[in-house]
C-alpha cells in the first residue's frame, strides 16, 4: 500500500495513513491566509434571479461579500461564519413548473436530445430490420425505465485556490483535471498555461466529480478576496447541484423468428453504468418543481452492509487468458441479473429501475 514501509529508525512497520485516520484528503487541505468560501444557492433548477440584497451578509464582522457578474459568493474567516453569511443574502427568485417522477418518461419521449457526440440521436442496424420485424411470427414489445442517481461520494466537494502573479493553483478532487484547467481558462479569461490544477487523494467521486463548479467558485472568491480559498460543498450541496447519474426511457421492439435464423431487432436500451446494488434495487432521486426532496443520506437510501447477501466468488481457472486484474460490477450486469432472479423465483418480470423503491418488491 502507498505510505506503508518500515521504520528505518526503529525497525518497526510505519502505519498506513488510511487505516490510522491520518491520510489528509481535500477537506483537510490548507494554506496560510487562506479563508472559507460559500456561494449561496437557487432554492431549485430552473429558477431565475430577480433581485438580490446583501446587506445582512456584509453587516457581519470580517465577511466579504464578492459579486462577479451573474456570481454572487461570500468569503469569511470560518467555515461556518462563510455559511451563515451565504444564508444571510435575501434573493427573489422566480420559479418555473417542471416534471416530476411520475411525469418524467413522458416528458423525455416528448423532448428527444439531439446534438453531437454523446448527445446525437443513435440508431444502429444490421440488414433490414423493418422487413425483418414484419417477417417474425411474433412479437415482444418491451419498455425499459432507470432513474435519476446521485454519485454520493464519501466527500462533498472541495476545491481550494490560490492567486499569484496573476498565475491561478486550484487543488480539487476531480476525475478529468485537463477539463477543469480548460473550463477555468474559458471562464476566467486566462490562458490555460497560467493555471494549474493539483488532484489530491479524494474521497470518492463514483463519475460524478468531473466539472469546474467548486474549483470555479473557489477561483473567483479568491480573486476577488486576493488570497487562497477554500469551498466545501455541504453533503446538501452534493446531493442537489452535483450531477446525477440520467435516467432513461427506451423501447425495444424484437422480433422472434425460426429457429436457425437470425432475429432482427433494435435495442436502444441504456442504462448508466453507475456501479452498485442500490442503483438497481432502492436508489432513486425524488424531485419535484427542480427541488430534490431527498437531498440527504436519511432520506437518501444507500446499500448498507445488511442489504449485501452472501457472496460466493468462484474463481475461473482460464491459464490460457492473459491476466486483466480485477474491477467493480457495474450497474449495467447487476439489474438485469437482479431482474432476471426477480423473475425466476416470482415469475413477474420487471423493468423500471430502482426494482425495490421501497426495499420490498411492491410490483411483485
Amino acid at each position: 500500500m502507498p505510505g506503508a514501509g518500515r521504520d528505518a529508525r526503529r525497525g518497526r512497520p510505519r502505519p498506513e495513513p488510511r487505516v490510522t485516520g491520518t491520510k489528509p484528503f481535500p477537506s483537510d487541505l490548507a494554506v496560510p491566509g487562506m479563508r472559507h468560501g460559500c456561494v449561496p444557492r437557487a432554492p431549485a433548477y430552473g429558477a431565475r434571479l430577480l433581485g438580490l440584497d446583501p446587506a445582512a451578509a456584509q453587516a457581519m464582522p470580517g465577511v466579504q461579500v464578492v459579486r462577479d457578474g451573474d456570481f454572487v459568493g461570500v468569503v469569511a474567516h470560518t467555515a461556518r461564519a462563510a455559511r451563515a453569511a451565504a444564508g444571510a443574502i435575501a434573493a427573489d427568485w422566480e420559479l418555473t413548473a417542471q416534471p416530476g417522477p411520475a411525469e418524467l418518461e413522458a416528458y423525455l419521449r416528448a423532448h428527444p436530445v439531439g446534438g453531437q457526440g454523446f448527445s446525437a440521436p443513435y440508431r444502429h442496424a444490421t440488414g433490414d430490420v423493418d422487413a425483418a420485424l414484419a417477417a417474425g411470427p411474433s412479437r415482444l414489445t418491451a419498455s425499459y425505465t432507470t432513474a435519476y442517481l446521485a454519485h454520493v461520494p464519501l466527500e462533498p466537494r472541495v476545491a481550494l485556490a490560490r492567486w499569484e502573479a496573476g498565475r491561478l493553483t486550484v487543488w480539487v478532487g476531480t476525475s478529468t483535471p485537463f477539463r477543469v484547467r480548460g473550463e477555468l481558462a474559458e471562464a476566467l479569461g486566462l490562458d490555460e498555461a497560467g493555471i494549474q490544477v493539483i488532484v489530491p487523494d479524494y474521497g470518492g467521486g463514483f463519475g460524478g466529480k468531473h466539472g469546474p463548479a467548486v474549483a470555479l467558485e473557489a477561483a473567483r472568491l479568491a480573486r476577488a478576496a486576493d488570497g487562497p480559498v477554500k469551498v466545501a460543498w455541504s453533503r446538501e450541496e452534493e446531493f442537489r447541484w452535483g450531477t446525477c447519474g440520467p435516467p432513461r426511457s427506451s423501447t425495444s421492439p424484437p422480433a422472434r423468428t425460426p429457429p436457425g435464423s437470425s432475429p432482427a431487432g433494435r435495442s436502444p436500451i441504456s442504462i448508466p453504468g453507475r456501479p452498485g446494488l442500490g442503483g438497481a434495487l432502492f436508489e432513486q432521486v425524488d424531485f419535484a418543481d427542480g427541488v430534490i426532496r431527498n437531498a440527504s443520506l436519511s432520506q437518501y437510501r444507500v446499500p448498507r452492509l445488511p442489504d449485501v447477501p452472501p457472496v460466493e466468488a468462484i474463481l475461473v481457472d482460464r491459464p490460457d487468458q492473459p491476466s486483466a486484474g480485477g474491477g467493480e460490477t457495474p450497474l449495467i450486469a447487476v439489474a438485469p441479473a437482479l431482474a432476471n432472479a426477480i423473475r425466476a423465483a416470482t415469475g413477474t418480470r420487471l423493468r423500471s429501475l430502482p426494482l425495490a423503491p421501497q426495499g420490498k418488491l411492491s410490483r411483485v
